[in-house]
């Protein structure tokens, strides 16, 4: 007896689940089924969306052509390379760094006169300036002035 109700109620468990998984099954169709549809695109959809935008669609052809002329009106317009600007300045007598560091943003050499006037105090260089006339250009780093406005090798 005990064997017979065990396997009954095993086939009603099973006769459940199985009423349970054919209604999730059929929900989810009806689901699927109430769900819009979504709309596909066309040529006509597309073309109709850029103009409502005001946008143009290109080929990839035309797209690589107008690169390739922007890459060519860029290297037409990039000027030649020119030789850096050659500025001369003067020390004379009792010039103080300060006053040569000035000189030197004036001129457009040195971006900052007290980041050239600092580097010459650290490297204790205020006092070696030389009385001179100098040609200098503004691609020089700060030590390769110093070299020539010291008349003395400045390691970096």
């Amino acid at each position: 007896m005990r064997g017979s109700s065990s396997l009954r109620s095993f086939s009603i468990g099973i006769f459940i689940a199985t009423v349970i998984l054919w209604r999730v099954y059929t929900y989810d169709e009806q689901q699927q089924k109430a769900l819009p549809s979504e709309p596909s695109l066309t040529e006509e959809s597309v073309q109709e969306y850029l103009k409502e935008k005001e946008y143009m669609a290109i080929s990839k052809h035309e797209y690589m052509k107008l690169i390739d002329k922007t890459k060519e009106k860029k290297q037409q317009q990039t000027p030649e390379p020119s030789s850096p600007k050659i500025t001369t300045i003067q020390i004379q007598e009792g010039t103080r760094a300060v006053d040569v560091a000035n000189l030197l943003e004036q001129q457009g050499i040195v971006k900052s006169a007290s980041e050239f006037q600092q580097y010459l105090e650290n490297a204790q260089l205020t006092n070696k300036l030389r009385v001179g006339t100098y040609q200098i250009t503004p691609n020089m780093s700060f030590t390769e002035i110093t070299n020539i406005v010291t008349k003395q090798v400045v390691q970096e």
